[in-house]
Parts: structure tokens; sequence; C-alpha cells
């Protein structure tokens, strides 16, 4: 079994792959917010003066099947991080504010000291911050899973449009056009990215790669714990079940 600070070191190690792969998508004033000095963002990884970005990457057996398919908890977790992005979801408070205000302050913050950011970013205009981090920043997953998060996006965006900031009976040109703006590839495969982790000396592959996954690692047991724990917005509390459905905001 890995210890704990070999498997962040992978899981860290990891995400960078795909972080750097995606920097060089953004342009030459990209910049990769976790090196400036200015502590971990809750939900951006990258920005430039085109694009806020936020980078995940699942690619253990757990989200990926031997076929190269997203799983059904894939596809499930692809679309919960695509909701923490745009501050859909019921998490955790930062200064008692919620993660995206915090992120949207702290990012407000940044542009007045210059860095490249979005012109829409603006400490004088907090509500035009908001709705940019809400409805134009992306997510870049790696190039294999791009189609299929896409897919899962637009059929779960179709059922909970409340859940995207949508109106109701979005049209599926509305869809399709949301979900090909925010959600790109990073430059690297999946597959890609498990033989260079295959090729990390002195560490026990199948292991590595099994824990190795961007961010904290998800399981329906973690998810259901959440759930009972902090309750959802819109729905009772009363029937776990539905509650459940209800987070993971997509049928499949």
């Amino acid at each position: 079994m890995l210890s704990n600070k070999k498997n962040k070191s992978y899981i860290k190690q990891q995400g960078r792959m795909h972080e750097d792969a995606a920097l060089t998508k953004l342009g030459s004033d990209a910049i990769n917010l976790n090196d400036i000095g200015k502590g971990n963002f809750y939900t951006f990884d990258l920005s430039s003066s085109t694009e806020l970005t936020s980078v995940k990457s699942h690619i253990s057996k757990s989200y990926v099947d031997n076929s190269g398919q997203l799983t059904k908890l894939g596809l499930q977790t692809y679309t919960r991080d695509f909701r923490s992005m745009i501050g859909k979801r019921n998490t955790g408070r930062i200064d008692k504010l919620s993660a995206i205000e915090s992120d949207a302050k702290r990012m407000e913050s940044l542009a007045n000291e210059g860095f490249p950011l979005p012109s829409e970013i603006n400490s004088k205009n907090h509500a035009q911050t908001l709705n940019y981090l809400r409805n134009e920043t992306v997510l870049r997953v790696p190039d294999d899973h791009v189609q299929m998060v896409r897919d899962a996006l637009a059929k779960d965006l179709k059922t909970f449009p409340e859940n995207y900031h949508f109106l109701a009976n979005p049209s599926e040109e509305d869809l399709r056009s949301m979900v090909n703006h925010r959600v790109q590839g990073t430059g690297l495969t999946a597959g890609e990215t498990l033989q260079r982790l295959k090729n990390l000396p002195n560490e026990s592959t199948q292991e590595h790669i099994a824990q190795a996954d961007n961010g904290h690692l998800t399981t329906e047991k973690a998810i259901t714990n959440e759930v009972t724990a902090t309750g959802l917005p819109g729905s009772t509390g009363e029937n776990k079940e539905e509650d459940y459905d209800y987070y993971l905001g997509i049928s499949l």
C-alpha cells in the first residue's frame, strides 16, 4: 500500500502533467495559478487573458473501464466537477463565503495586480466577475474524455437545467454550444498519462495508477456520505436515494 505522502505525490504529478499540457494551449500569457504564491484556489488552476480554467483528470479504474470508456462514476464525477466550477454544488465554505464567491474575490485581487485574466474579471463590477465564473469558465479534461464528458453534460443539462444556470427547456443547439465551448481537452490523453506514470521510477506501478487521480478521490460512499451530512438545496432530505440522484444530477 502506498503511503499517503507517496499517494499525494502521484496525484500531484498527474495533475501537473495535465496542467502543463493545457498551459501550452492557452497562449503565451497563460499562468498556473498554483505557482504564483497566492495559495491554491478552490476551483481554478490556470488563467490567461482569454480563459479561466479548471483542470480535472480522472483516470483510475474506478473511472475508466478496460476499453477506455468512462464508467458511470467517472461521468458522474466529471459532471460534479463542472457543477463545482460554476458554483452549483453544496460545497464547503471558505472565509464564510461560497467557493465561487471566494475565488471571484481572489481573481479580482489578481486582476488589480496585473496578472493575466479575462477582461470580464473586474473588482469594480463583482456581478460581472461572478457571471463570468458561472457562465464562461472552461473545464479541461484528458483529450480522450472530452466527447464523453460533453455528451454526459448535455444530457444532464437537458434534464436539470437549473443545475447549470440555464433556462428550462434549452434547445439542442444551445446545449451543444455550451458544452462544446466549456469542455475542452488538456492536450494529453488518459493513456498517455498512464504511460508517463508507469515510467516514474521506484514505485509499484499498479498501486500508484490505482490511486492516481487529480484532486480528492471520489467514491460512491463518499458522495453518499456528503449528501447525508450536508443536505441538498431543493431536496427534502427525506429520500436519501432521491437526494443521491439529485446530487449527482445525471441519469445514465
